[in-house]
């Protein structure tokens, strides 16, 4: 599965917790290594269950991953008069038949 990681081309975001007993931080760098433009966030106050040790900033890493999603998928001029077709920064959604 790991050889596998390296294909991933879609927004990821690792988070982890800097006291997780169960996933070590390192692991989550090595992670965010296989994974091209992932972004890794250590929460240093959480252990293990991120999301509700610290929902707060998990919560503000979340956000910030699809805000910045949305930004990169606004559509762009066109040279196409189709308003099904639109064209984002990796190509053009939905991709042709």
């Amino acid at each position: 599965m790991r050889a596998q990681l390296g294909a991933l081309r879609l927004p990821t975001l690792i988070v982890c917790g800097r006291h997780d007993r169960l996933v070590a931080p390192g692991s989550c760098t090595a992670l965010r290594a296989l994974i091209p433009g992932s972004d890794l966030v250590v929460l240093e106050q959480s252990g293990h269950e991120v999301a509700e040790a610290d929902a707060a900033t998990y919560r503000a890493a979340v956000q910030s991953l699809l805000i910045f999603q949305a930004h990169e998928c606004r559509p762009q001029e066109s040279s196409t008069k189709d308003p099904d077709v639109l064209l984002t920064p990796t190509g053009v959604f939905p991709p042709a038949a």
